[in-house]
């Protein structure tokens, strides 16, 4: 799938994760699960995503890792991963498709493809937004540096 085809938030999901939560149904819990909890829960089931924190495997995916880690000290490159939480309570009840975590330092993210340009953060729940138009060109070095900082300043 390529940017001309996306026409959904799940045809986005697929383009950048392989995944959508249309594919995985709902894990979300009856009793609402704090941030923590759902963060932990999401890191166990990586393996019911098909999906490897070490190695992403969709080419956007693996690319914006790769950046990441450019803009991270050798420790924390060492220790990045990227958990897809698509479907999951972090996905609809913190708005995070997926998030980044180094040594106990997590950055979240949440894909759109709805035009927030009028107050882009107001909305976001996740540290970092990825619209649709920001997969052309140069976002993938400048995504990466803003999450890498986010990661840095928590840490």
């Amino acid at each position: 799938m390529d940017v001309l085809n996306v026409k959904t938030c799940e045809d986005f999901e697929r383009l950048v994760l392989g995944i959508s939560h249309a594919d995985v149904g709902n894990y979300c819990s009856k009793n609402k699960a704090t941030f923590q909890e759902s963060i932990e829960a999401v890191k166990k089931m990586q393996g019911q995503f098909n999906w490897n924190p070490k190695r992403p495997k969709t080419e956007l995916s693996r690319d914006l890792f790769n950046n990441v880690c450019l803009f991270l000290n050798a420790e924390e490159a060492k220790r990045l991963r990227l958990f897809v939480s698509v479907g999951t309570e972090l996905d609809f009840r913190y708005g995070t498709d997926f998030f980044f975590e180094s040594k106990g330092s997590v950055a979240t993210v949440d894909l759109t493809i709805i035009d927030l340009t009028i107050s882009r953060w107001k909305h976001c729940k996740a540290n970092v937004l990825i619209r649709l138009d920001d997969i052309e060109g140069g976002f993938r070095i400048r995504l990466a540096k803003r999450i890498a900082r986010f990661i840095q300043k928590i840490a």
